[in-house]
């Protein structure tokens, strides 16, 4: 009897375990995907910053500085960022209520 007591408690704790992991994982998602689309909208779109490449001119063999906002390198990274925030937030979300319910 004992024995079958031993086993539901060790399954039990290694579901928290795995619940915990999930759920700390979740968050780490959250948290890095939304400070990427921060760091996209801050520096595209409200502070300006410019990319800046060379380009080689072959007559005069001078290169060129050519700077310019990368609008669509930005709008990837922000799709990107808010798919991952669609995927780790109810990821998170779940692994949180799971696991609220078995501390209980």
């Amino acid at each position: 009897m004992t024995k079958l007591f031993l086993q539901k408690d060790l399954i039990k704790i290694v579901f928290s375990l795995a619940l915990a992991i999930l759920l700390i994982v979740g968050v780490m998602m959250t948290v890095l995907s939304s400070a990427r689309v921060m760091n996209a909208l801050l520096g595209t779109y409200i502070l300006g910053v410019e990319d800046c490449r060379f380009e080689n001119r072959p007559p005069s063999k001078e290169s060129i500085e050519i700077c310019s906002i990368d609008y669509n390198e930005a709008k990837r990274e922000i799709a990107d960022n808010v798919a991952l925030l669609i995927f780790a937030l109810p990821l998170s979300y779940l692994a949180y209520d799971q696991f609220r319910r078995m501390i209980k």
